[in-house]
């Protein structure tokens, strides 16, 4: 039984990879940890190749209809691989495994529940920031996407602006290297709110920049002896591969902002998941 929900669940992952662009990744994990009952380092490697091969059948889709700018998808890819083995090499690695918050009642916070609690004030806030009144003024919604795709090209002559978006790549880097996950809801933003890309092409654009990160980490973990299930990949990717399609399709007969709210519901949902999530966790242990 928890292994045919395992199986459905791939249409969800790859519905959230077409439709949004990202999300997939960050449910694959506990799928394949409490319902296909794998050790979650071994699970974290398998699920690193899944979602990069769904995210390029996504991005291929996106693609046909040119919703990828690549300009912007490689710029700001430069900014968040700098970011990410930074966090890995230096950043992480610094963060005490556990902290201790009151001497009186003995109560300390691990190093997992506190680095991904933060994810998710981060993901509650870009959410609440697209989803504000205020945003809707200068939102990539609400501007028509002639203007959009204009004043996206005029970003990429001004070097300020150019600053602006790397230092902010960087930091979403920085943050994703810690976690280990959540790239495309960092990066969407990034790329909607201040590239001014057209939130579909933002969208097709984080799962071109999820590709290559994604694929980047298979070759590094295959060089260091890892091995992939290749049957399961296999079966896992063809049923993904529907929800694909389903998501792409919803996406495009969405209008952009009923598009933008109902991604940044998503993030809203995804993030008081992990806290409690994490609570939880605190509370068993």
């Amino acid at each position: 039984m928890l292994t045919f929900l395992g199986y459905a669940s791939a249409i969800l992952i790859g519905v959230l990879f077409g439709l949004f662009g990202a999300g997939g990744s960050i449910l694959m994990v506990p799928v394949f940890v409490y319902l296909f009952r794998m050790e979650p380092t071994y699970a974290t490697f398998q699920s690193l190749f899944i979602a990069a091969l769904t995210s390029l059948f996504a991005a291929y889709r996106y693609f046909q209809n040119r919703n990828i700018d690549f300009f912007w998808g490689f710029f700001v890819l430069s900014g968040s691989t700098v970011g990410m083995a930074l966090s890995r090499a230096a950043v992480l690695p610094a963060i005490p495994q556990s902290f201790l918050l009151s001497t009186s009642f003995d109560f300390s916070i691990s190093r997992q529940m506190l680095i991904m609690s933060v994810f998710a004030v981060v993901l509650m806030a870009a959410a609440l920031s697209m989803l504000s009144k205020s945003s809707d003024k200068v939102s990539a919604t609400s501007i028509p996407e002639e203007t959009l795709q204009d004043m996206s090209m005029q970003a990429r002559q001004d070097k300020l602006k150019l600053l602006k978006i790397w230092i902010a790549s960087f930091a979403t880097g920085l943050i994703v290297g810690i976690v280990g996950t959540g790239g495309g809801f960092l990066l969407i933003p990034v790329l909607s709110r201040i590239a001014f890309v057209p939130l579909r092409t933002a969208m097709g654009t984080s799962l071109m920049i999820i590709f290559i990160n994604g694929l980047t980490a298979v070759i590094t973990e295959v060089v260091r002896g890892n091995r992939l299930n290749g049957v399961f990949v296999l079966v896992f990717l063809a049923i993904s591969y529907v929800g694909v399609q389903i998501g792409v399709r919803l996406s495009q007969k969405m209008s952009a902002d009923r598009l933008k709210r109902s991604f940044a519901l998503f993030m809203v949902a995804l993030a008081i998941f992990i806290f409690m999530k994490e609570l939880l966790r605190s509370q068993i242990k």
